[in-house]
């Protein structure tokens, strides 16, 4: 498993890439693969997309954030890079719900009811009620 990329050398790659230099944007993607992987188990499980197609828009967002990451403005890469890769994530999830535009704590209610109710059919066999809701 290769080793956590340091800061300084983030930006290093970040001034290179805006360089020109194409390969830095590429290492700096490679180097955090890992929180890509990371985020796609988190929202695994809440719609019926599969494990791949949320971890390949999370993929899109890590690459996104590597191509535009600033530097400059002092927000570390993987909080700019986990901000866009749940953008991804969330753009993806409502396009599988089918609705147009819904407020993302609306959305997430939402999607936490769905998944209590999962649960609660699992371990009691049964519809919970609106009480128990």
């Amino acid at each position: 498993m290769p080793e956590k990329i340091k800061k300084e050398d983030q930006v290093a790659l970040a001034k290179a890439r805006d360089s020109g230099d194409q390969k830095a944007a590429e290492t700096l993607f490679m180097d955090n693969r890992r929180l890509a992987y990371a985020l796609s188990k988190k929202y695994f499980g809440y719609q019926s997309l599969t494990y791949e197609d949320i971890l390949q828009n999370a993929m899109l967002g890590l690459w996104m954030a590597a191509e535009t990451w600033d530097y400059k403005k002092g927000v570390a890469f993987s909080t700019y890079a986990t901000t866009i890769m749940k953008y991804m994530i969330w753009g993806e999830l409502l396009k599988d719900l089918g609705m147009i535009h819904v407020r993302d704590k609306v959305l997430s209610k939402v999607l936490k009811m769905k998944q209590f109710i999962y649960k609660y059919k699992t371990t009691n066999a049964n519809e919970p009620s609106d009480e128990e809701i």
